[in-house]
């Protein structure tokens, strides 16, 4: 394992500084007019885009391997080098993160500063020690990231019932999840994948406040307020990929901001490249995504006459290139595949249908009513359901995006003077047009209800917000005749913190004083090496001189043995975190979970399958009763992506098309059942009854106890199947025929 931890750590870092060199290229050459914190957003969309387009051209090849990626990764960044190299300037870039940490804590808000490292310190040590425990991460988000590590390929994994249509949701999210499987081709840095992502939120969050007029202090508030809210920090320890959604819609409406005022044509392949990113990654962001394209290709028009018409239509033409590149991939699956771009969700126009939807997305939306009227939730008002994304509930906004919400509407009429009227209100209806269509009568309007009346939030996050920093800008003008201004942002801050309780941080506290101590450690010994000459420990035979690892440190050779200290130092703490990962995963299966409780009545099989030197083909299948995806495929993976995970159809002997089942995958022929239990050579067979289903184990007068018909048919077959695991809720049997 430790070899396999040397090579992991040795492609994670090729491919990732691979990249990021390559975006802090073409940065410095496009966005070269661009201010610190914009250039550093535009940097790391560039980056995310890089990761984008390698996975999806290796994917036609089924070279998504260790090996292809990194091959790729440093062919890219030789060839941006031979290209742009003589732009490299990278203390530049770094220099402005050094100034905005200096500076921070050498503010009256030092101490606020330091707790929200503290506390993001303790979530990120708290993301490393565990396996992914989210409910939607173990059933399709980190699924569909594994197997495509397994496959070398993206391919659409096919299961019933919810599985089927999640498959057809767009992928940008899990791309970048299946970006940090692959090196260790394990979820070692499963869990870290949203740190990054919510870094880039905030600064893009701090640039916009900066771009609408607010001074550095003051807009130093908006990533604050926003990065820890309930609704985008609950989700950092999990794959989800709202707070993706959230930091590609900052960063596309301040480039797209930026373009319609100053007209650089860098920062409007930014601004598309973002939304590209953004309209792959999750379809709350179409409308958005359509606004602005639109007011790039408006804009893009109206640029000046010196402009030849020629460059214009290669400007329009390269945005929505890139558009597709980034987003549209899902989309034309979809249309291919389910004959429904935006399928699972049926598309219809004036009453007509243009696209069919998704069969069992009915079964969903009937039994959100059901719930609803069991649940009496159906008697509430309108008001009553949502003022409570202002409560602290699970992954709400938190009570102080109501207030962020009526000065944003005051805005609205009364428009801060300081700011042009256009800009304005193009962002505006960034966030009104999708909210408008959010609480319209749509397809996907059972989502407001039911068990999701509380965590709905977190779709709405990007446009909370960018509404959010509109009424911060707005709330400046009320500076003059509210002197605390600071304070009162300084509290609603604070009042996030104390939410942020156990559930988030504490529940590994035996391992902080070990974890936080080895970083004390690796703090002082980066500061002994860093240190100047005439720095020194006592005595002139000190064995330890500052000086003499100055001086290593500024030669060649002294650079490299450093770099290869370092490397050999990660790869020992890495393998030890993954012993330790190993040995306490099914502990902490068992005993704590993130944002959604997930059934604990599946450890012990999770348990049972997973042999690293024993891997195995397992087959699995579900009740179905109520709707949900309860297909926990990606536990059944193993530790190290072992075992391989499939649906064994009863219906079909072949793979058919969506559009021809829409969804409906389910079938009860036994015979077709074992030809293609043959057919995959599958080892085990795991069954699960619906009572799996927390809604229905707590609520059990709306369901009685059912068991797919797999588990009659393997019952009556015992030469065949035998058991070798039971419990309350599943049972696992061997394949013998």
């Amino acid at each position: 394992m430790l070899f396999a931890t040397v090579i992991g750590l040795g492609v994670f870092l090729l491919t990732n500084l691979s990249l990021l060199y390559a975006a802090h290229l073409l940065g410095r050459r496009f966005l070269a007019a661009s201010p610190p914190a914009v250039r550093l957003v535009g940097m790391g969309v560039l980056y995310y885009a890089g990761v984008l387009v390698v996975l999806q051209a290796l994917s036609p090849f089924h070279a998504i391997t260790r090996a292809g990626v990194t091959s790729l990764c440093l062919l890219a960044a030789l060839a941006v080098h031979a290209w742009l190299g003589r732009h490299r300037n990278l203390r530049a870039d770094i220099e402005p993160l050094r100034a905005w940490i200096r500076d921070g804590l050498c503010s009256r808000w030092s101490c606020l500063i330091i707790i929200c490292g503290f506390v993001a310190l303790l979530s990120f040590i708290r993301a490393l020690l565990r396996p992914p425990l989210a409910w939607d991460s173990l059933t399709y988000h980190l699924t569909n990231a594994a197997l495509w590590v397994q496959k070398g390929t993206l391919f659409l994994f096919k299961a019933p019932d919810q599985i089927a249509e999640n498959a057809h949701f767009p992928i940008n999210g899990e791309l970048l999840s299946c970006w940090f499987l692959l090196p260790f081709r394990c979820d070692l840095l499963a869990n870290i994948v949203n740190f990054p992502i919510v870094l880039l939120g905030g600064i893009a969050c701090y640039a916009m406040a900066r771009e609408l007029g607010l001074s550095r202090k003051e807009a130093s508030f908006a990533p604050a307020l926003l990065c820890f809210s309930p609704m985008i920090y609950s989700e950092i320890n999990t794959a989800y990929v709202d707070i993706a959604t959230f930091a590609f819609f900052i960063s596309a409406a301040l480039f797209a901001l930026r373009y319609l005022q100053r007209g650089y044509p860098g920062e409007g392949i930014v601004a598309l490249a973002s939304a590209g990113i953004m309209l792959g990654t999750k379809y709350i962001a179409v409308p958005a995504v359509g606004i602005i394209v639109l007011a790039a290709l408006l804009k893009t028009i109206g640029l000046p006459r010196n402009l030849s018409v020629f460059r214009k239509v290669g400007l329009i033409a390269a945005g929505l290139l890139i558009v597709c590149l980034l987003g549209g991939r899902q989309y034309l699956i979809n249309a291919a595949d389910a004959m429904n771009p935006l399928y699972p969700f049926p598309v219809t126009v004036l009453g007509y249908e243009l696209w069919q939807g998704s069969e069992t997305l009915q079964d969903v939306k009937a039994w959100a009513l059901q719930y609803d009227q069991w649940s009496r939730l159906a008697d509430f008002s309108v008001w009553e359901k949502e003022y409570r994304k202002f409560l602290y509930y699970l992954i709400t906004a938190g009570p102080k995006h109501l207030f962020f919400l009526l000065l944003a509407v005051a805005g609205l009429f009364l428009r801060p003077r300081t700011i042009a009227r256009r800009p304005w209100y193009f962002l505006a209806s960034l966030w009104i047009i999708p909210l408008i269509l959010y609480y319209a009568d749509t397809s996907a309007d059972f989502v407001k209800k039911a068990v999701w009346i509380d965590t709905n939030t977190r779709f709405l996050s990007p446009f909370v917000a960018l509404y959010t920093i509109q009424g911060l800008v707005y709330l400046q003008r009320l500076r003059p005749y509210f002197r605390s201004c600071d304070v009162f942002l300084a509290v609603l801050v604070a009042w996030d913190l104390f939410y942020i309780n156990a559930y988030n941080t504490w529940d590994v506290e035996a391992l902080y004083p070990l974890i936080l101590l080895l970083i004390a450690a690796a703090i002082i010994i980066y500061g002994i090496i860093s240190t100047g000459p005439q720095a020194h420990l006592s005595g002139r035979k000190a064995l330890f001189n500052a000086g003499r690892f100055h001086g290593l440190r500024r030669s060649f050779a002294g650079k490299w043995f450093i770099c290869l200290l370092a490397f050999i130092m990660a790869s020992g703490g890495l393998y030890l975190l993954q012993s330790y990962r190993d040995g306490s995963r099914y502990t902490y299966y068992r005993q704590q979970y993130d944002l959604h409780e997930f059934p604990r009545s599946l450890v012990n099989a999770w348990e049972f399958l997973d042999r690293p030197h024993r891997p195995k083909r397992i087959a699995m299948t579900v009740a179905w009763e109520p709707p949900g995806h309860t297909w926990f495929f990606y536990p059944l993976l193993g530790k190290w992506f072992q075992n391989e995970i499939l649906y064994v159809s009863a219906k079909h002997k072949h793979d058919v098309p969506t559009w021809l089942e829409r969804g409906r995958l389910r079938g009860n022929d036994q015979s077709i059942w074992l030809d293609n239990l043959r057919r995959d050579e599958v080892d085990y067979i795991l069954v699960v009854s619906n009572m799996v289903n927390p809604y229905v184990m707590d609520r059990g007068k709306l369901f009685q106890e059912t068991w797919p018909d797999e588990l009659r048919w393997m019952q009556n077959r015992p030469a065949q199947f035998l058991p070798v695991f039971s419990d309350a809720c599943c049972k696992i049997f061997k394949y013998q025929g």
